[in-house]
C-alpha cells in the first residue's frame, strides 16, 4: 500500500504505537471506501497488534514476530555486555559507585533473563503466543531502553568530554541497531526508540552546547529514519504471514477439489518431475494404469504409450515425444497402451510446471480413459459406411471410394479403373422356398467370397436392394479385370 493511499491510518496506528500501545484504533473497525477490507490495511495494522484477522493467525503472527526477536537475542546480549564495559569507566567517573554497581547489574541481570529466556524458547519454540507475550517483549524494551537512557543525561551532566563522545556513540548505534532488532515488533521498536530520543534531547539541554540545536536535528531525523524504517518493515513482515495465509487458504481450497473431482470424475490426475518419470502417483491411476506403484515411479508416460504396438499408437508416441521436448502444453492428446495384456486408449491434457527459480519442473495434467467411447466411435462410423447384415461397405461408402479413386485416375493420368456390378439371378426364390434367414445367409457367403478373391484389392460395396452386390475394383497391375455379371443363386 502506498503511503498516500491512507496516510490517516498511518500516522494514527504510530502515534498510538508511541502513546498508547496496545489500544485499539476506532479508524480501523471503520470500513470507510472499502479501504480495511485491503490486505495491505489489514497488515499493517496486524503489524502493530491489532485484531483485524482471526484469532489463530493473530497468535501464528505474535508468535512469528517474537520468534524473529529472538534471532538476534545472542547478538543483542553481546552488544549489552560490549557497551556495558565501555560505558561503565565513564559512569564511574561522575557517579557514586553504588549507583554505577547497581545500574551494571540491572543491566547484567536482564540480560541473564533474556538468556534464560532465550534459552527455553529454543529447546520447545512457540507457535502461537498472545497478546501477553508481545506485551511482555513490549515491557523488556521500556525497561532495558530505560536503563540505557541513564548513559547520555549522565554524560551530559558530568561535562567530560570524553565521556560525552563515548556515550552520544553508544547511544546513536542503540537507538539505531535496537529499533531494527524490534523491527517485527513495532511497538516495542517505537517504545525504545521513543525513550533514548527523549533521553537524548535532556541531556542536550542540560549540556546547551552550541551544537545543540543541529546535533538535535540530527538525532530528530535519525529517530524518524527508524521509525518509518521499522514501521515498513514490520508492515512487510506482517503482509508476508497474510499472503501466506491466503495461499494456504487458496491451496486447501485448491486440495479439496481436487480430491472430490479424483472421486467423482472419471479422469484422475497425473504428475511428472522435469526428468518425465511419474510422481505422487494416486490410488486411481495406479488402477487404470495397471502396474504398480515402484513400476510406475521408474516409468514416463511415453514408457506407457510405447507399450501399444500399433501403428496410430506409434504415431501418437511421436507427437508425445515431441510436446514433452518442447516443454509445451498440450490437451487431447491421444494415446494407445496396454493394461493387463488389454488395447487402452487414454486422453491427456498437461501443462508443465516450474520451480521457484523458473525452472523447468516437470508436468500436471490429467488423464482419462476414452477405449469405450472410441469404440462405440468406431462401431457407430463402421456402421455408418458399412452394410449391418454383409459387414461390407454400404452406398454411401461406395460412392465415397468411386470418387476417390477417379480423383486419383485423373491426376496420374492412367484409365486402369475397373467396376463390376453383379446381380444374384433367382434371389426371391431362395427367400420364399426357404425362408429369410437362408437369404441372409447366402448373401453374407457371397460377400465372403468376394472379400477373399479380391485379396483387398477391390472396393466392395451391397446397394441397399436385397437381391444386388455392386463391386468396384482395380487391379494391383493396373490392368483391366472382367467378372461374370450374373452370378446363380
Amino acid at each position: 500500500m502506498r503511503p498516500g493511499a491512507n496516510w490517516k491510518l498511518i500516522l494514527q496506528t504510530i502515534l498510538m504505537a508511541l502513546l498508547s500501545p496496545g489500544t485499539r484504533i476506532r479508524f480501523a473497525a471503520s470500513k470507510t471506501d472499502g479501504q480495511m477490507d485491503s490486505s495491505p490495511s489489514r497488515a499493517l495494522l496486524l503489524a502493530f497488534g491489532h485484531p483485524v484477522v482471526d484469532q489463530y493467525l493473530a497468535c501464528k503472527v505474535r508468535a512469528a514476530q517474537i520468534a524473529s526477536i529472538a534471532r538476534l537475542t545472542p547478538l543483542t546480549i553481546l552488544a549489552n555486555i560490549v557497551n556495558v564495559v565501555v560505558v561503565t569507566p565513564v559512569l564511574a567517573l561522575v557517579l557514586p559507585l553504588p549507583y554505577v554497581l547497581g545500574w551494571v547489574i540491572a543491566v547484567l541481570s536482564l540480560m541473564a533473563l533474556t538468556a534464560i529466556k532465550w534459552f527455553l524458547a529454543k529447546r520447545s519454540p512457540v507457535e502461537l503466543a498472545s497478546r501477553r507475550a508481545l506485551s511482555a517483549a513490549l515491557r523488556h524494551a521500556t525497561v532495558l531502553s530505560a536503563l540505557w537512557a541513564v548513559v547520555p543525561i549522565v554524560a551530559f551532566a558530568s561535562g567530560n568530554l570524553n565521556g560525552i563522545w563515548i556515550a552520544s556513540c553508544i547511544t546513536t548505534g542503540m537507538i539505531c541497531g535496537g529499533g531494527f532488532a524490534l523491527a517485527t515488533v513495532p511497538q516495542a521498536a517505537f517504545r525504545w526508540v521513543a525513550i533514548l530520543y527523549v533521553a537524548t534531547v535532556v541531556a542536550l539541554v542540560i549540556d546547551q552546547g552550541v551544537m545543540m540545536w543541529p546535533l538535535l536535528f540530527l538525532l530528530t531525523s535519525y529517530a524518524f529514519v527508524v521509525i518509518g524504517s521499522t514501521t515498513a518493515a514490520g508492515w512487510l513482515f506482517a503482509s508476508h504471514f497474510l499472503a501466506e495465509a491466503e495461499l494456504e487458504k487458496h491451496s486447501e481450497l485448491i486440495a479439496l477439489l481436487l480430491n472430490e473431482f479424483e472421486e467423482t470424475s472419471s479422469d484422475w490426475i497425473w504428475e511428472a518431475n522435469s526428468a518425465g518419470n511419474f510422481r505422487n502417483v494416486s490410488d486411481r491411476f495406479l488402477h487404470a494404469s495397471g502396474r504398480s506403484r515402484s513400476e510406475l515411479h521408474a516409468m514416463r508416460m511415453v514408457d506407457l504409450a510405447y507399450s501399444l504396438d500399433e501403428d496410430e499408437a506409434r504415431d501418437a508416441v511421436v507427437k508425445l515425444e515431441e510436446a514433452i521436448a518442447l516443454q509445451k502444453s498440450f490437451r487431447e492428446m491421444i494415446i494407445g497402451l496396454t493394461v493387463n495384456s488389454e488395447e487402452r486408449w487414454w486422453s491427456l491434457a498437461a501443462r508443465p510446471i516450474y520451480d521457484d527459480h523458473g525452472s523447468f519442473a516437470g508436468y500436471r495434467g490429467v488423464a482419462s480413459d476414452i477405449t469405450e467411447p472410441r469404440r462405440a466411435n468406431a462401431l457407430a462410423s463402421h456402421l455408418a459406411d458399412h452394410d449391418s447384415l454383409t459387414g461390407i461397405g454400404n452406398r454411401s461408402w461406395f460412392l465415397k471410394q468411386a470418387e476417390s479413386m477417379l480423383e486419383e485416375q485423373a491426376r496420374t493420368g492412367q484409365n486402369t479403373l475397373t467396376l463390376f456390378l453383379i446381380d444374384l439371378d433367382n434371389f426371391k426364390v431362395v427367400n420364399d422356398t426357404s425362408g429369410h434367414p437362408a437369404g441372409d445367409e447366402l448373401l453374407r457367403q457371397v460377400a465372403d467370397r468376394f472379400t477373399a478373391i479380391s485379396e483387398g484389392r477391390t472396393a466392395l460395396a451391397r446397394f441397399g436392394g436385397t437381391n444386388s452386390l455392386h463391386l468396384a475394383a482395380s487391379s494391383a497391375t493396373r490392368r483391366q479385370v472382367l467378372l461374370p455379371k450374373s452370378l446363380s443363386a
